[in-house]
């Protein structure tokens, strides 16, 4: 007969129920800034090499 095992029970909740339960979540502005001002470059950069000026379609 083969034993029985026990289960294993959590005594913590996990890290994101503690995490959420600590308080708020603090929002870093700067952060969202700096990496949406680096899209936009990277967009920029990519359409100035698609789109050529002085050739539009008449």
């Amino acid at each position: 007969m083969a034993a029985t095992k026990k289960r294993r029970v959590t005594k913590n909740p996990p890290h994101q129920a503690a995490k959420r339960a600590d308080g708020s979540k603090k929002i870093n502005w700067t952060r969202i800034l700096v990496i949406t001002i680096g899209i936009l470059i990277a967009l920029s950069m990519l359409l100035s090499m698609v789109v050529t000026p002085g050739t539009a379609i008449n």
